[in-house]
């Protein structure tokens, strides 16, 4: 091999038992080919259309060819159809099921997934194939990883010596911490990045690798938090990531300073990170998150990883949660819109009886809006999601709220579910608005049902005559 001058072609190192060639240039990988000895097996993953793969067959005993692509196969199966050493397998390699046959072994492993592919990406690639195939030796082409590893050259010249095949050798502690402070930033941008469009395994997968990023990764996932234009699941994942590298780190860094602020999810992960030790953040208190005005507003909000964290709390809190949350909708000011977040979010997570809420709507609300308040929480069940939940409402309600207003807005419920006609419809509104519900409350409670069949007593509501 050549010796380190300058830019040097190989880079050496061992990972545990593991002999690793990091090398950029394709002349360099291709030059690697000769290394094998004539009773040596070699898989080469990534093998492409075949060139190092011939190289391979002349020095090495047997060689296996992986591929994804399928006419790069086709070339490969014409070169196996010229050497009998030469097999061609069918795979991925970044796949997590390897194609490889029962009791495969290897004692050289190439691995090339293209020149810029991310570092991480195809360490851990050539890791999963090097550990199915028993394999010691591994050559990997990688020019990002090959260029960090150059960058920190002067900082590895300190604890290098020389290969016995005459390249660096760098201890494994310092090439990691080297590498990591050399491409830190740019690999946790990416990592983050395959976060956000990745499934639940490669999700899993990927943030134990932010995790080891540590505070560099803070800032990217921060941004794929705030971004709610992200799926769901990939902005949970990453307010975990961040709950998991605060909590490892004791405390929030420069990292976090200044981003989300005012995040309800940003300040959630943090405080799950640092709980009675964390200092009050925005709405949220360690000691108490959130209170039930706060988490009206969160079942309120536009941003769905908002309302799943509200949710979360009630489901992890439920009693107290529910019986503050209960307290918040008796507020003065709620508008119908609120009650019905409020309702169908109790209804989910039954932190309390029905009976238990109609008799703290009662006592949550002040002597001159005790009855505007009941009226209202009972003309808000008709937009409940769960009619089972809203049956029992308007059953306890019937106790607290003026006589005939609970029993006359279950009346319009039960007619609307079985599709009653238009003029029944618009007679029982009628009657409902005659007990004392103002017709704007139904109309609200009505536009607030999921139900189609609820929301088409909408076009009788206004009708002359009612």
């Amino acid at each position: 091999m050549r010796e380190w001058v300058g830019n040097a072609p190989f880079v050496y190192l061992t990972l545990g038992r593991r002999q690793v060639w990091v090398v950029s240039a394709v002349d360099d990988y291709r030059l690697a080919a000769s290394w094998g000895g004539k009773e040596d097996v070699v898989w080469e993953v990534g093998a492409a259309t075949g060139v190092t793969t011939a190289l391979l067959a002349q020095a090495a005993k047997e060689v296996v060819a992986v591929e994804k692509a399928p006419e790069k196969r086709a070339k490969l199966r014409l070169l196996a159809a010229e050497r009998e050493n030469v097999q061609v397998i069918e795979g991925d390699a970044l796949t997590e099921s390897l194609p490889i046959p029962p009791g495969s072994r290897a004692d050289w492993l190439f691995v090339d997934l293209g020149g810029d592919a991310p570092p991480w990406r195809t360490i851990a690639a050539a890791g999963r194939w090097a550990e199915a195939l028993q394999c010691e030796r591994i050559v990997v082409r990688c020019t990002k990883l090959h260029e960090a590893l150059g960058s920190v050259q002067a900082g590895l010249d300190a604890s290098c010596s020389v290969s016995p095949n005459g390249t660096h050798r760098a201890s494994t502690s310092v090439l990691i911490q080297s590498v990591m402070t050399a491409t830190g930033p740019e690999v946790a941008e990416r990592l983050v990045a395959e976060l956000a469009g990745g499934s639940y395994r490669e999700r899993k997968r990927l943030v134990a690798a932010i995790r080891r990023l540590g505070s560099v990764a803070l800032r990217p996932l921060a941004a794929l938090v705030a971004d709610t234009q992200a799926l769901l699941a990939a902005r949970r994942t990453a307010a975990d990531a961040i709950s998991e590298i605060v909590a490892e780190l004791g405390g929030v860094t420069a990292a976090l300073q200044g981003e989300g602020k005012g995040s309800i999810p940003l300040q959630w992960a943090v405080m799950r990170a640092l709980g009675q030790h964390a200092r009050r953040l925005g709405g949220l208190s360690a000691d108490r998150l959130p209170d039930g005005k706060l988490l009206l507003e969160m079942l309120m909000a536009e941003d769905d990883l908002t309302r799943f964290i509200a949710r979360r709390h009630l489901r992890k809190q439920s009693t107290e949660a529910a019986r503050a949350l209960a307290y918040a909708i008796c507020r003065a000011g709620a508008s119908v819109g609120e009650l019905v977040a409020g309702l169908d979010a109790l209804g989910a997570f039954r932190g309390a009886s029905a009976e238990e809420i109609a008799v703290g709507c009662t006592e949550a609300a002040g002597p001159d809006q005790e009855l505007a308040i009941r009226r209202r929480i009972a003309c808000a069940v008709l937009g409940v999601a769960d009619q089972r939940w809203a049956a029992e409402l308007l059953r306890a309600l019937e106790g607290v709220a003026e006589p005939g207003v609970a029993q006359h807005l279950e009346a319009l419920r039960a007619a609307a579910q079985r599709g009653a006609r238009a003029d029944e419809l618009a007679r029982r509104v009628s009657e409902t608005v005659a007990a004392g519900v103002t017709r704007e409350d139904v109309t609200d409670a009505i536009a607030a049902s999921p139900h189609p069949w609820m929301r088409a007593v909408a076009a009788v509501v206004g009708e002359p005559g009612e």
